[in-house]
């Protein structure tokens, strides 16, 4: 027999039940009213999609310059080093360990082939073995450095800006070592399957020169032999006069790259702004750089850009431009140095 307070319990729970049932019939009537979800659609690509944003990197040398950097950016550490050498140099394991020392996890190692830089021919010369020797040499340093480093990365960046006809290896039309486009990829793969027999973890970094009109930039290096893909440009107002700001110098390349390849990590290894030059007035470096911090804040991460070197060193000598971002001896030094400090300090 029910006590007083188990039939109260049953009304209650009557109540809620067909409460409940109430609210389920009101929602399937509006779901019924609501037009069809659209089918899933897969990206096109992972450079659609939004990204994080990129780290500020640095292109240094040599232990003071990168400290040097930092200074400059108002940074105590930073992910991304972008450091050179010579195929018949051994690996710059000094820098290798203050860079570490100094936050630094991804080592980008640019590997140029100054050995053969008398040749005619060189890209079809390192397609037929003529640097393999070498390329073992440094692939078997760098996997005995990375071995007493497993948390850094090592990533090699051979044949870059090969697009430019200035370098031994360069096909760009006019170059003066014999070389041609279609001599690129077979090079590459030579390079790719020596370094990476030796050193399987190793990365491989496609990167050619920005800003080239007359090139698609698939060259014929298959996707599974690339791991980050990218480019090197810069505002060379001081050369050329003229002034642009970052989003128009990097977008277009960007997107061109990654129509090659669309999937795969992209770096903007090299970039700077010179001081204004002829027709640029009223610019300023301050102003370039804030404006680049700015780009990366936003659309850079949009375009899959996961970092972006500053090249700080002063070429003048070589073609005219000073892309220093504490240029001592020139007007509004300082001025660009603190900008610098307040707009890169924040970016990863």
């Amino acid at each position: 027999m029910a006590t007083p307070a188990t039939t109260t319990r049953r009304g209650i729970r009557w109540i809620v039940a067909l409460g409940a049932l109430t609210v389920l019939l009101l929602l399937a009537d509006v779901s019924s009213a609501r037009p069809p979800a659209a089918p899933w659609k897969a990206q096109e690509s992972t450079a659609s999609v939004r990204r994080e944003v990129p780290a500020i990197g640095a292109a240094a040398t040599n232990s003071d310059e990168l400290r040097s950097t930092l200074a400059d950016m108002g940074r105590s550490s930073i992910l991304w080093n972008v450091s050179y050498m010579s195929d018949d140099e051994q690996l710059y394991t000094d820098l290798l360990d203050a860079s570490a020392a100094l936050g630094v996890r991804h080592h980008v190692i640019t590997l140029e082939f100054w050995s053969l830089k008398d040749q005619k021919g060189v890209l079809r010369e390192i397609a037929e073995g003529a640097v393999d020797v070498h390329l073992r040499n440094i692939a078997d340093e760098m996997q005995a450095w990375h071995g007493a480093h497993p948390q850094s990365e090592l990533i090699v960046r051979p044949l870059h800006e090969a697009n430019y006809r200035s370098y031994p290896w360069g096909f760009a039309p006019g170059n003066s070592n014999d070389n041609r486009e279609e001599d690129f990829a077979p090079a590459w793969d030579r390079v790719w399957r020596v370094m990476h027999t030796e050193f399987p973890e190793l990365k491989f970094f496609l990167c050619p020169n920005g800003e080239d009109a007359s090139s698609s930039y698939d060259w014929g290096v298959p996707a599974r032999q690339v791991d980050y893909v990218g480019h090197d440009l810069y505002n060379r107002s001081q050369q050329y006069g003229g002034w642009t700001a970052p989003a128009e110098l990097h977008g277009d390349t960007i997107r061109a790259i990654r129509h090659a390849y669309p999937d795969r990590p992209y770096v903007i290894a090299e970039t700077g702004t010179s001081e204004p030059g002829d027709g640029a007035e009223g610019d300023s470096k301050a102003e370039w750089l804030t404006e680049l911090a700015q780009w990366m804040d936003g659309p850079a991460g949009d375009l899959g850009v996961v970092a972006v070197c500053y090249f700080n060193h002063d070429t003048t000598t070589d073609d005219g431009n000073d892309w220093r971002i504490h240029p001592v001896d020139r007007p509004g030094a300082e001025e660009t140095r603190r900008v610098a400090q307040a707009v890169f300090a924040h970016l990863p």
